[in-house]
């Protein structure tokens, strides 16, 4: 189901917006194809040229023997490694980035610091939506900085409706809101379904859901809002996906700390030593444009239940 922002993208190579290479690759990768997947994959990291295309990166479904023993002889590929987490099949969803000098962070904390979390109640009048009748206009105005057109958003929703009428494991998108008193749309967010090849499941595949266009109107902010709706399409997502395989993760701006919404809602960060003693910094380097600026974005796992 095509979307018009899209997030996970498509298995395969593609060029995407901001610069970007973005190769989702097409096999599980196992003892059997890892040089393949290191030819593949340093390719694909080589291919900015500081002009058109300023960063490559490279998703893969990892098997936990190739991640542990194989990669530990490729120092160089070790370097690229952004972010990592552990799969429910043993794999491990590992992302690789390569940027060109104009694009580098200067964003070096720890970004495994802890996140100060303090959970809240909805607030008296304000009430949660899955979709149902949602004034297009409303959502635009929320996703209009992640480069949505009025149309797109009258296309997702048709073919929100239509996801809707699905069997449950088939779904591929989801959305969740928040009405204030007055019936306004305020805040909002959307899950994408990209399905990857697993070299352990019985089906071949599991389910990646992503949850992404994280957006309150300026003048609903800091009432929580972001956290109360990843935790309602969390469920959602949980109880469609219940028989089949599936990670939920996000992609968190650390700008917006969009990342200490997520937190609040039950996702945290994968804690990941790789072969050569390093830890993963779950760091999205410049990834994608928000408000006109490249971000950094904080890899996020669901865990099912919010910190404390």
């Amino acid at each position: 189901m095509s979307i018009e922002v899209s997030s996970t993208g498509a298995l395969g190579r593609h060029e995407r917006s901001y610069g970007r290479i973005y190769y989702n690759y097409e096999q599980a990768v196992t003892g059997q194809n890892i040089d393949e997947f290191l030819h593949d994959a340093k390719d694909t990291l080589a291919m900015i040229d500081g002009q058109e295309i300023t960063r490559a990166a490279v998703r893969a479904v990892i098997s936990s023997k190739v991640f542990d023993d194989s990669l530990s002889e490729e120092g160089h590929l070790l370097d690229h490694i952004e972010a990592v987490a552990p799969l429910p099949t043993g794999e491990y969803l590992t992302y690789f980035g390569n940027n060109s000098d104009s694009r580098k962070s200067s964003t070096m904390d720890n970004l495994q610091k802890k996140i100060m979390i303090k959970n809240n109640s909805l607030l008296s009048g304000y009430s949660l939506t899955n979709g149902g009748e949602i004034n297009p206009e409303k959502l635009y105005e929320l996703w209009r900085s992640f480069e949505w057109r009025k149309q797109g958003v009258r296309d997702f929703l048709g073919s929100l409706a239509t996801d809707k009428a699905r069997n449950p494991e088939d779904r591929s998108i989801w959305f969740s809101g928040i009405n204030n008193s007055d019936g306004e749309l305020v805040s909002a967010m959307m899950a994408e379904r990209l399905d990857m090849p697993s070299s352990v499941d019985i089906m071949g595949r599991i389910a990646l859901v992503e949850f992404t266009e994280f957006a309150t109107a300026p003048h609903e902010r800091g009432k929580g809002l972001i956290t109360h709706i990843a935790r309602n399409l969390a469920n959602s997502v949980r109880d469609d996906l219940s028989e089949v395989p599936h990670l939920i993760f996000a992609e968190c701006n650390t700008d917006s700390k969009s990342d200490h919404s997520a937190a609040r809602a039950g996702f945290n960060m994968p804690k990941i030593i790789l072969p050569n003693g390093k830890i993963v910094r779950q760091n999205l380097e410049q990834n994608v444009a928000v408000d006109g600026a490249l971000r950094d974005f904080r890899l996020m796992t669901y865990l099912g239940e919010s910190q404390s």
